[in-house]
């Protein structure tokens, strides 16, 4: 298997160095993050290939974090809906 660069977007210390030590012991890259703003203002500098992200974070949802990775860098493997064609043109 080839090693990834993770991002781990977690507030619970824990939970968190709890990922981050498994998926070094697996040979990967890991950037861990206990808030979205943070983890927002590190793709600027590096591009990660798996998003690990809590759902619950004290600075916003996890899913709204991915709306705004999405939006704001070229995430591989992030995908978006196309947008729908109006059937009446």
């Amino acid at each position: 298997m080839r090693p990834a660069r993770v991002m781990i977007v977690e507030d619970s210390t824990a939970l968190g160095e709890t990922y981050r030590a498994m998926l070094l012991s697996d040979g990967h890259a890991v950037d861990l993050f206990p808030r979205s703003d943070e983890a927002i203002a590190s793709l600027e500098k590096v591009l990660p290939s798996v998003l690990l992200i809590d759902v619950n974070l004290p600075d916003g949802n996890g899913l709204g974090l991915l709306r705004r990775m999405r939006a704001e860098a070229a995430l591989p493997g992030a995908t978006r809906k196309p947008p729908k064609k109006d059937k009446a043109a």
